[in-house]
């Protein structure tokens, strides 16, 4: 009984994160078209929600994440009204941290209860 109710709540807590992951991936993407438009400080922004929407989530212990530091080189550039290099830093490091995730989640399913 005890597994089927975590198998449960499991699979609730999925269910629930699929949609947060769907609102990063569409972030995601939004700021890739902002930047493709030229709209750099849009496009900051929507990366930005998207890291913050994801969290830590991609994290594992088999993971050097460098993006932290890159994110901050990002924040410098967007305090000095340099969009364009924050967009392209704050979207390739969401996008990095997307794949992170996905490639995580890939592994954990092939666990077997």
């Amino acid at each position: 009984m005890k597994r089927y109710f975590l198998a449960s709540i499991l699979l609730i807590s999925h269910s629930a994160f699929s949609e947060d992951m769907v609102r990063v991936e569409s972030l995601l993407a939004q700021g890739n078209a902002e930047i493709e438009k030229g709209k750099y400080e849009a496009a900051y922004h929507s990366c930005t929600q998207g890291i913050a929407g994801l969290g830590n989530t991609y994290l594992s212990q088999k993971v050097i994440d460098d993006t932290g530091q890159k994110l901050v080189l990002a924040e410098v550039s967007a305090k000095e009204g340099n969009y364009k290099v924050a967009s392209a830093i704050s979207c390739s490091s969401l996008s990095s941290r997307v794949f992170l995730h996905n490639s995580n989640n890939e592994r954990g399913s092939d666990i077997k209860p």
